[in-house]
């Protein structure tokens, strides 16, 4: 049993199946409809059919009301379109009031489209509903169609009895049966746990003259090594290949192979791949794929790159899916060299930057030990900007601590904290008792080399159990194992929950002990007085600092500077600036930025633009994180022209290694839309459309409200309903720059509708519902 899991795990047909068995996706494919799909007339007509699923104040009639009421006109296969795009996209609702509408209008069903509605019924209002609509059915309308729908409904139910005494009713009434109804029933049956059931309906469909096709073959070899009958799945194919006119389908030598690799019957296997490739299309990638990953599963190297080669050769561009593929057989094979070697080729193609590849090929680092390999491949995924991505650094904590690695997983907490912003990451509580379970297990106590591990321990305990549980943890480790690590920790905490009188106490406690004299200490206090608004403070522990030889570091002169700009005290800031502009590596390109954004808040954009100049004179020449900060703060300036040139400086910099990030495109879309300049914007949206690898609504929200701020609301509305089409996750944000436009524009009727189908989100549990109801309210 064990084998025939394994198979149906690796089984392409398995998955084509399940797709395909179901009747309304045959009942759709007519010429009319296809022809339909391309109009670009009726793609509007679309959009705010699709856009009904977001706001439920609205209803198919009223749309359908006002497309005619503009003139247009609309066509029975034009809404057969539509009911199969929303029933594609699962908006089954909005497909049965289609249909409904359809009905109401005059317009007369025919048996396919009845078999449609009856299918949606099945998925949006169960079996008993499909049920109903079927007995309603006029006679002449209950015919293989339907009839085939109500069955294809029963087996996906798993309704065994339900489907059994339907097809014998088919087969009383002569209602002909084809080879997706014997399909349906073959993949009820393997639901069951009944493979052997499938040849005796083999049998049936032979005696009946209905030719099996693809899918039924698959359904069988599945049916074979369910119960573990490899012989009869060998000459099961043979008497395929006998009765079968012309060259089999390559997805059943590739089911056939899978079913082979299963059972370690390797050659064989080998041999199925070799009648795949003798009759695959050469145009079709999806075959190389299978051969690549399953001569790797087999083990013959020389074959997965001959094929690898033979992929390359046929296609002009190699797509990041391809090189997922052969990265995955590099690890299979455990060819770590060629696995290198294929990350660079990768790296070197210029494809769009998709982060499950570095992701991949750091697994694969990390399992081997490789850390310089791993840092190499790390340092280049911070680079591009991805470095604070809590999921990146989730995914390496889990998956060092499912392997017992404490030590790599510890480290990639501390690299996670290392990039991301002071307090601004936090594992999730999951990671964090599975952290707290190694622990546990582990004797941390003993030694005193071990004070890192203590500190995280306490920062951990702190987060998921609260102050109280890090501080007994402190007091519980012996005076040895206590450094400036784990005072430091405790601290950081304190600080973090602003304890001011117990984050004083203890950094006065490290300074007796003579702990503190790390910049962090000090910095951690200093930001203790900024939050708590005393940023007269910052000043005193700045000059403790230099007094006690503690060295401050470009952290310590933000918070200082900060401090300033808090007291409205910028004679103090250039001081300072003119005081470390003389010190060799004590000022940063970051200093400089943090200066900027100081004078722009105070108006001052010409000492705004000359601190931009000295940070672009500091920055890494192969760091493109400033990239970013340049350009939105040479447009809070007002400087259209230099935050252009940054942007094309950016471009020139990463153009051979990737493209721009989302989080890029997000930055000079805000810049363009702060300064203005709507028209390109629009032309630098449509570029990021074009590259994009995940649809992000932050860079859509950003054009809205530049569209509507300039009044064009039928360009915002086009957008957001494009969105829509797009699969994007929709966020309340967008409806609140519809509605935040109609109620400065004093249309309230608008800013109401626009209220109700946010409202809907916000009953969906969508984040930030009860200050968006406020804010409408």
């Amino acid at each position: 049993m064990a084998m025939a899991k394994a198979a149906l795990k690796v089984l392409p047909c398995g998955l084509l199946a399940s797709r395909r068995l179901s009747v309304a996706t045959m009942l759709m494919d007519s010429t009319a409809v296809a022809e339909t799909a391309t109009l670009p007339e009726f793609k509007p007509l679309y959009r705010r059919l699709s856009g009904l699923r977001a706001t439920p104040g609205g209803s198919v009639a009223e749309i359908l009301k006002e497309w005619q009421s503009e003139g247009k006109r609309v066509t029975e296969s034009q809404l057969l379109n539509f009911v199969r795009q929303l029933r594609r996209y699962k908006s089954y609702k909005t497909a049965l009031e289609l249909m409904d509408w359809m009905d109401a209008n005059g317009i007369k069903l025919s048996s396919s489209s009845h078999a449609v509605r009856l299918d949606i019924v099945a998925k949006f209002k169960g079996i008993d509903e499909a049920e109903k609509y079927f007995a309603n059915l006029p006679e002449i309308s209950k015919n293989q169609q339907t009839y085939g729908a109500l069955l294809s409904g029963y087996c996906q139910g798993k309704l065994s009895d339900k489907a059994i005494a339907l097809f014998n009713k088919m087969q009383e009434q002569n209602i002909s049966c084809n080879t997706l109804t014997y399909n349906n029933l073959m993949s009820l049956h393997m639901k069951l746990g009944h493979p052997e059931k499938a040849s005796s309906l083999l049998q049936e469909m032979k005696a009946a003259n209905i030719s099996p096709d693809a899918i039924t073959y698959c359904l069988l070899m599945n049916s074979c090594t369910s119960r573990n009958d490899i012989d009869s799945l060998e000459s099961f194919v043979g008497e395929i290949e006998k009765d079968t006119q012309g060259p089999l389908s390559w997805s059943i030598y590739s089911n056939m192979a899978s079913h082979f690799i299963a059972a370690g019957l390797f050659e064989k296997a080998e041999f199925s791949l070799k009648n795949l490739e003798a009759v695959m299309d050469s145009h079709d990638r999806a075959c190389y794929h299978h051969l690549i990953s399953m001569f790797a599963s087999v083990g013959n190297l020389a074959e997965v790159i001959r094929v690898w080669k033979l992929l390359k050769n046929a296609f002009k561009k190699t797509t990041n899916r391809s090189f997922m593929i052969m990265f995955q057989a590099c690890i299979k094979l455990d060819k770590m060299d060629m696995l290198k070697h294929c990350y660079d080729e990768w790296q070197f193609m210029h494809l769009s930057y998709d982060i499950r590849l570095p992701f991949i090929v750091m697994n694969a680092y990390m399992r081997k030990d490789m850390i310089k390999e791993f840092e190499l491949v790390l340092d280049n995924f911070i680079e591009r900007g991805y470095g604070n991505d809590c999921f990146t650094w989730e995914t390496f904590i889990g998956y060092n601590l499912r392997r017992n690695e404490v030590d790599l997983a510890l480290k990639s907490f501390k690299l996670a904290i290392c990039c991301n912003k002071p307090h601004q990451w936090s594992p999730k509580k999951e990671l964090v008792k599975e952290f707290l379970r190694y622990f546990e297990l582990m004797d941390w106590m003993e030694g005193q080399q071990l004070g890192g591990n203590h500190a995280v321990r306490i920062d951990l305990l702190s987060k998921l159990k609260g102050i109280g549980m890090a501080e007994e943890y402190f007091y519980s480790i012996p005076d040895t194992a206590k450094n400036h690590q784990t005072y430091g920790a405790l601290l950081s905490c304190y600080c973090s929950e602003k304890l001011k009188d117990k984050a004083i106490a203890i950094h006065n406690k490290m300074k007796e002990l003579g702990l503190a004299s790390s910049a962090l200490a000090y910095n951690n206090v200093m930001s203790l007085h900024m939050k708590s608004g005393q940023p007269e403070e910052v000043r005193r522990l700045f000059d403790e600092m230099k007094a006690t030889k503690t060295f401050p570091d470009k952290c310590s002169y933000k918070i200082l500077i900060e401090s300033y700009a808090l007291l409205n005290d910028i004679d103090s800031i250039e001081s300072i600036l003119q005081e470390m502009e003389g010190k060799e590596g004590a000022w940063h390109w970051s200093l400089y930025c943090h200066l900027a954004a100081i004078y722009n808040s105070a108006k001052l954009f010409e000492k705004a633009r000359i601190a931009l100049k000295k940070a672009e004179l500091m920055m890494n020449g192969r760091d493109s994180s400033p990239f970013p900060f340049l350009i939105s703060l040479y447009a809070g300036a007002g400087d259209l022209l230099e935050a252009k040139r940054v942007w094309a400086s950016l471009n020139a910099r990463i153009q051979k290694s990737r493209l721009p990030t989302n989080k890029e495109y997000l930055v000079m879309l805000q810049a363009l839309k702060k300064l203005h300049d709507v028209a390109a914007l629009k032309v630098l949206f449509e570029e990021w459309e074009s590259n994009c690898v995940s649809y992000d609504m932050k860079l859509v929200n950003a054009v809205i409200g530049a569209y509507l701020e300039k009044h064009m609301v039928e360009e915002a509305r086009q957008l957001l309903d494009k969105a829509m089409e797009e699969g994007a996750h929709l966020v309340l944000k967008s409806f609140w720059l519809f509605i935040d436009h109609y109620i400065k524009k004093g249309e309230k009727d608008q800013a109401r509708w626009w209220s109700v189908a946010a409202s809907s989100l916000v009953k969906r549990g969508h984040s930030g519902g009860l200050e968006l109801l406020l804010m409408i309210t």
